[in-house]
């Protein structure tokens, strides 16, 4: 990917040894910066995320029941819990989940939501609202 719109497309001010890609202006790393939904922008929240909760790196694993389509599973340690749902149709489904949304593929919700239905091919990590609630 290009890092920017400059010359060379922020690679370097001597002469390419392979040729730029020719969307480098649309596609780089500057403008993905600016834009708050962009994959750039998701990878760090993500990272952002798992360093914030501990059940994301050392939660153990448990597999939770869902809709035809959707996987689902809860991470948790000590009193840190999360659920991460994942719609891989292509059609909006009913989560039955409930509780603070921390991160969307779609970038675009958070906070509490009672019976969260998932978008076509979303992802959601929430924090459920109580043990045993949710799927």
């Amino acid at each position: 990917m290009a890092w920017d719109t400059g010359a060379n497309a922020g690679f370097t001010t001597g002469e390419p040894w392979l040729p730029l890609n020719p969307d480098a202006r649309e596609r780089n790393v500057a403008r993905q910066r600016q834009d708050a939904r962009s994959v750039l922008n998701f990878v760090r929240a993500v990272l952002r995320l798992r360093r914030e909760r501990c059940a994301l790196t050392t939660g153990g694993y448990r597999a939770r029941p869902a809709s035809e389509g959707v996987l689902a599973y809860e991470r948790a340690v000590e009193a840190d819990r999360v659920v991460v749902a994942l719609n891989f149709q292509g059609v909006p489904v009913r989560s039955g989940l409930s509780g603070r949304v921390l991160l969307s593929t779609h970038m675009d919700r958070d906070g509490r939501e009672r019976d969260a239905w998932l978008r076509p091919f979303e992802g959601v990590v929430v924090a459920p609202e109580a043990e045993g609630g949710g799927w």
